[in-house]
């Protein structure tokens, strides 16, 4: 059976006997219900913050909190060993109260804390000794007590002592439960949005127990010394001030149940976050997402980069290494041994360690896929620059093989050309006989014929209109050689990039190409524009339609040139509407 098990029927078996004694005693039965009711209180948020929290002492100690609550309840009873062990021993909740609200949710107890925490709880030691040694009511009391049961602890009976250690250790404990209450405002004022969060039921409750607790130790001094109590009210008053005062210390575990509850509740803020980071909204979202999520605004995270071998923030500036200092943490998120990324965050957020397990998990997925959306964005910007290279290099080696078949072959036809004029005329002042001269006029013409085909190939490897007087000049050169009647519209100011007036000038040839095989068109319309820094060109006609942008390798060829430049290519052919051809190209 583990501890906190034991420990729960300890403390349920406590309530059981007291309440038992309490019916033999004749004790009231709403005293014994509140008294049960508020001691179980104490063993179930014990019970409960232990198990959720095992690493930390505080669940055994509310626990404890509710066995010592019982002990007290001894104190009214006939029997005279019981009555004397709880007036000695009662209200020994107080000092661990003192130690759980100020140590709460697992601190080190320091300082001026621990010394507060230590001196209370020394008083109550000291005062217990000496009632428990030399307080005989019968005795010392006669008047007030004359039937009260003798104490068979008590070996030197002293009312002297017993007054004088009453005030100076009530004393003390007055003024250490003022110090509590000023390091619970102290500890208030000085957390972040999370530890207040989680803090606010516990430092709260924690003041009301300290102002109960510290009201009680100085109405006890005053009686001692005064014979009266701090405030003088009647039997009915005066049960719903003791009944108000034992009620300020409940609120004490019910506040730390409810943190506790906080930092171990399931981890809505981690699937928010997964939420959050599924929206790319910018570099700042996952530090945005964070504060929001776990109501730190502070929170920082800073990723490692890898090239310059440092840290940088979210908006990629350099940023001094992550440390870990008083009040703050760090989670630092790791790949295979080598930092990935950091959040430093408000040291409360430690105390859920599944929380931010959580949360690291959620962040780590997240980083992972905005390095790997990097990547592939690089990848892409790769791929397109080389298709650009690409395009760029064809381009151009058609325009070498345009000057290529224009200044060699052409040239070199033509020089033949005159050559065989030479011989005609050589041949006519010879007297050469006529078939000579049939030949002769045949071969010219074969010349003739060789050449225009040459023109026709070179213009359609690379246009010299389009190099020379640019997209317009070209494409009007395109409809008047398109056996369609075509309607051109053009709506340019200038020349645009040579890349962009070459893919242009391919989509209108591609188009006005196809409407003379395929389209059985009686009319084909042309347009040109530039909007918003994007070149549109319409090529359509009111064909039989029914073309599709992947048949033909021409369409494809277009379409990889198109998108080369970050443009689109689109095709719209009902079976009965004609055809549009559509490409967007970006001016750059």
């Amino acid at each position: 059976m583990s501890a906190r098990v034991v420990s729960g029927v300890v403390g349920v078996t406590f309530a059981l006997v007291t309440a038992i004694v309490g019916v033999g005693q004749g004790a009231p039965p709403r005293f014994l219900l509140l008294d049960t009711t508020l001691g179980l209180t104490f063993v179930a948020a014990g019970v409960l913050a232990w198990r959720r929290r095992p690493d930390v002492p505080t669940g055994a100690a509310l626990t404890l909190c509710g066995v010592l609550w019982f002990v007290g309840s001894y104190a009214p009873t006939g029997v005279g060993w019981m009555a004397a062990l709880g007036f000695s021993f009662e209200r020994y909740y107080d000092p661990v109260l003192a130690w759980l609200v100020l140590s709460f949710p697992g601190r080190r107890l320091e300082g001026v804390a621990r010394t507060t925490v230590a001196v209370v709880a020394g008083s109550y030691v000291v005062r217990s000794l000496t009632r428990l040694l030399v307080y005989d009511p019968p005795l010392l009391n006669p008047d007030g007590c004359a039937g009260c049961p003798s104490n068979p602890f008590a070996v030197a009976p002293n009312a002297g002592l017993l007054e004088a250690v009453e005030t100076v250790t009530g004393t003390a404990i007055v003024a250490g439960f003022a110090v509590v209450l000023g390091l619970l405002i102290l500890r208030w004022r000085a957390a972040s949005s999370p530890s207040r969060r989680i803090l606010r039921p516990v430092l709260s409750g924690g003041a009301l127990a300290a102002v109960a607790a510290g009201y009680q130790a100085a109405n006890l001094v005053v009686e001692v010394t005064a014979g009266r109590p701090l405030i003088t009210l009647g039997p009915p008053w005066q049960e719903v001030e003791a009944w108000l005062l034992f009620g300020a210390r409940v609120l004490v575990p019910i506040g730390i149940a409810w943190g506790v509850f906080r930092l171990r509740a399931p981890h809505g803020p981690a699937a928010r976050l997964a939420v959050e980071f599924s929206d790319d909204r910018g570099p700042l979202r996952i530090e945005t997402a964070l504060r929001q999520a776990l109501a730190d605004p502070t929170i920082e995270v800073l990723r490692w980069d890898t090239d310059g071998q440092h840290w940088t923030d979210e908006r990629g500036d350099r940023a001094p290494p992550p440390m870990q200092t008083d009040g703050r943490s760090v989670l630092m998120l790791e790949r295979r041994g080598n930092p990935v990324a950091a959040v430093v965050h408000d040291a409360m957020l430690v105390e859920d360690p599944g929380l931010m397990a959580s949360v690291g998990a959620v962040l780590r997925l997240s980083i992972d896929n905005d390095r790997l959306s990097a990547q592939v964005q690089r990848q892409l910007a790769e791929v397109h620059a080389s298709r650009a290279r690409i395009l760029a290099a064809a381009d151009e080696e058609r325009r070498r093989i345009e000057r290529d078949l224009h200044d060699g072959t052409q040239h070199r036809l033509l020089g033949l050309s005159m050559r065989l004029q030479d011989v005609r005329l050589h041949a006519r002042a010879a007297g050469a006989p006529d078939l000579l001269f049939e030949e002769l006029d045949a071969v010219a013409a074969e010349l003739r014929e060789t050449m225009r085909e040459i023109r026709e190939l070179a213009r359609g490897i690379h246009p010299a209109v389009l190099t020379n007087e640019g997209l317009e000049p070209a494409v009007r050169t395109l409809a008047r050689r398109c056996t369609v009647p075509v309607e051109l519209r053009t709506e340019l100011n200038g020349r645009l990039p040579a890349a962009v007036e070459t893919a242009a000038y391919y989509v209108v040839a591609e188009g006005l190409a196809n409407v003379a095989r395929h389209s059985r068109a009686t009319q084909s319309r042309v347009r040109l524009a530039l909007a918003d820094g994007v070149l549109v060109i319409e090529v359509g006609d009111d064909g039989v339609g029914g073309a599709s942008e992947g048949a033909g390798s021409g369409l494809r060829g277009l379409s990889d040139r198109v998108v080369a430049l970050d443009g689109a290519l689109s095709v719209t052919s009902p079976p009965t509407g004609g055809t549009w051809l559509r490409a967007e190209i970006p001016r750059r």
